[in-house]
């Protein structure tokens, strides 16, 4: 039984770190299901197997764990509407923090060479998903992650890590070669992918790693390692050097990353203690936006992560809740690296893996939002494998009476329907609602959102994607679909309020309803005020959905407020065009014929100012007015 048992966890383990590197994101399906299954599978296997052990966790630190989740519990309960997202979110943290800790206890007992082919399986997927993209000779290497290759960079570290750990302290001379080896490829790879914040974790790492081998590497031998880089990172990076050098040129938002954490700062410092809520900083941040200047638009981009874990997690949970997350994090890797000398040789390297990985991963996450799920579960692992936990003898063996092992049967079969079940019921519909309309079928994507919706009444997302559904396939004299656009999304607003996203939307919905006859519109134009007041409550520069608001005030007869709006809106972006020309078409309705030539003057001054420039972004063109650019991709709101 128990060689059953230890082949289904380690089968659990590799499937855990395979599986995560397979989904686009944390809700994609199957991968959700299949991820989520595997951490309740090995925290209940490894808890199985370690029940009748001589050695438990140290009550002190537990309760430290639980008190910290509970933290996290409240940040999510505290959110406005809807507590279905913050869930999902918390259950993450949950169940890796479970699976890392049972793992742990479990790995203390089990044998070098167990941990150290579970330490393989990382580094072996960075390298699986690398020779391809190098065998294909793409420009820049992306692995699994095509939309953002700084993941996959961060994946690559951990394997680094890995190898670093290996060729110092493995005591076969074989597998140090092997390991010296897999690290020059992987490091090649994260060079590939232009990443800074990886190379320079890199660098942390073989800083880090100098220092612990004392004298069992050369002085001479670091030397020509750095060298080796320095070259490597010249002669095949010579775009990720381009990127360390260019200050703000030709990317303007290459270093805005100190203007992102002076924001985040800003916003750490509105709610220090409990932070704005789990998941929240994307909508959070966007009262704290900062203007680009000398360009087209001053707007562009929002910033919709900390590009920090440790800002975003103190913004998001408070200071008190991040800083114990960090702490717990810190104390295991202080327990990995101080039992890594008084441990047998043959298991050293394995200790020094963990502190390597958690020390590249934690310096990269300084720079970064690079805590993705296929980098926690590999980071995690490689952690618990290192002796990181503080475990005290065991008094007595825990008896497993009926009615205790009933009570904690039915609690864990609640938390699995709860926390992966439903969910992934609900993400499965929903997905299947999309392929159906991308595939035209009205009816048929109608049902699969609904169902979504009935598993999962007061999810944002389902709610939204129902209600775009009707405004795509919505016709121009047809109400019935626009009214149903309307009702899903303002139920999506009420479980998510603070997002700008679903007001637009929902600013679209009330737009194609109007008539076009003014007076018979005036509930119209006073829900528009009502949207676009709230959402410019949210994210103050939006220049298009100010002149939206300002529009319906002057249709509402509200000149005044009108005018005002509209200054607002050229005062955040003053090459908005199509501002200009409102205002000129307003003051010349008022009868004051100069100040309307001085703004269509204006408005024509920027139309030759950039006449024979190309708007790269949707956002820049409808600002020049020019919204019909082809090529354009970017959204409205577009995030950084």
């Amino acid at each position: 039984m128990k060689t059953r048992l230890h082949l289904a966890i380690t089968a659990c383990v590799v499937a855990l770190i395979i599986v995560t590197t397979l989904g686009a994101n944390d809700t994609t399906h199957p991968i959700f299901f299949v991820y989520r299954t595997l951490l309740i599978s090995i925290a209940l296997l490894c808890t199985i197997g370690a029940l009748r052990e001589e050695y438990r966790i140290s009550p002190a630190y537990f309760g430290v764990v639980v008190t910290l989740f509970l933290l996290m519990l409240v940040s999510v309960l505290r959110i406005g509407g809807s507590h279905f997202e913050g869930f999902v979110l918390w259950y993450r943290y949950a169940s890796f923090g479970y699976a890392f800790v049972s793992l742990a206890i479990y790995a203390h007992y089990q044998s070098a060479r167990w941990k150290g082919f579970l330490l393989l399986i990382p580094a072996a997927a960075g390298i699986a998903y690398l020779v391809p993209d190098i065998l294909m000779r793409r420009s820049r290497v992306v692995g699994f992650s095509p939309n953002n290759p700084d993941y996959f960079a961060t994946f690559l570290l951990i394997g680094v890590a890995i190898g670093s750990a290996g060729a110092i302290f493995d005591p076969n001379r074989r597998r140090q070669l092997m390991w010296a080896i897999a690290v020059g490829f992987m490091l090649y790879g994260i060079i590939r992918t232009d990443s800074r914040g990886a190379t320079l974790a890199s660098i942390a790492i073989f800083i880090l790693a100098a220092k612990r081998a004392g004298k069992r590497v050369p002085r001479r031998v670091w030397l020509f390692v750095g060298l080796s880089g320095l070259l490597a990172a010249v002669v095949f990076g010579p775009s990720l050097i381009a990127k360390f050098l260019d200050f703000n040129k030709s990317n303007p938002y290459n270093y805005a990353r100190l203007q992102i954490w002076r924001s985040s700062l800003n916003l750490i410092a509105e709610k220090p203690i409990l932070g704005v809520g789990f998941g929240q900083f994307i909508h959070a941040s966007k009262r704290f936006n900062f203007p680009l200047e000398g360009h087209i638009a001053r707007y562009l981009i929002r910033a919709g992560i900390a590009h920090s874990e440790y800002l975003q997690h103190m913004a998001e949970l408070g200071i008190p809740a991040a800083m114990l997350l960090f702490s717990v994090l810190g104390y295991s890797v202080y327990l990995a690296a101080k039992q890594s000398k008084a441990v047998e040789p043959e298991a050293r390297w394995i200790h020094e893996a963990a502190v390597f990985v958690v020390t590249g991963v934690g310096v990269h996450a300084l720079v970064d939002n690079c805590w993705t799920i296929p980098v926690t579960a590999s980071s995690l692992v490689a952690l618990s494998l290192g002796g990181s936990l503080p475990l005290v003898p065991r008094k007595a063996p825990l008896q497993w009476r009926p009615l205790r092992s009933a009570v904690v049967f039915v609690i864990i079969i609640t938390v699995y329907i709860h926390s992966v079940a439903v969910p992934s019921l609900g993400f499965y519909y929903n997905q299947r609602g999309h392929e159906a309309a991308y595939r035209g079928d009205f009816k048929s994507a109608e049902q699969f959102h609904r169902t979504a919706i009935q598993i999962v009444p007061d999810d944002p997302e389902f709610l939204q994607d129902l209600g775009l559904l009707f405004m795509q396939f919505s016709k121009p004299a047809e109400r019935t679909s626009l009214n149903s656009a309307r009702e899903y999304l303002a139920r999506a607003i009420a479980a998510r309020p603070q997002s700008v996203e679903l007001r637009i939307h929902m600013e679209n919905a009330l737009v194609e309803s109007l008539s076009g006859e003014i007076h018979s519109d005036d509930d119209l134009q006073k829900t528009i005020i009502e949207n676009d007041s709230q959402l410019l409550q949210i994210d103050p520069y939006l220049p298009f959905q100010r002149r939206n608001l300002a529009t319906a005030y002057y249709n509402l007869g509200q000149r005044r407020r009108a005018f005002e709006e509209l200054h607002r809106a050229i005062e955040y972006e003053p090459n908005y065009v199509p501002g200009y020309l409102t205002m000129a078409a307003w003051y010349a309705e008022r009868g004051d014929a100069a100040e309307s030539r001085r703004y269509e003057a204006l408005a024509l001054s920027i139309v030759n100012k950039y006449r024979d420039v190309r708007p790269a972004d949707i956002y820049e063109a409808t600002l020049l007015g020019r919204p019909d650019v082809s090529g354009s991709k970017a959204k409205i709101v577009n995030h950084f």
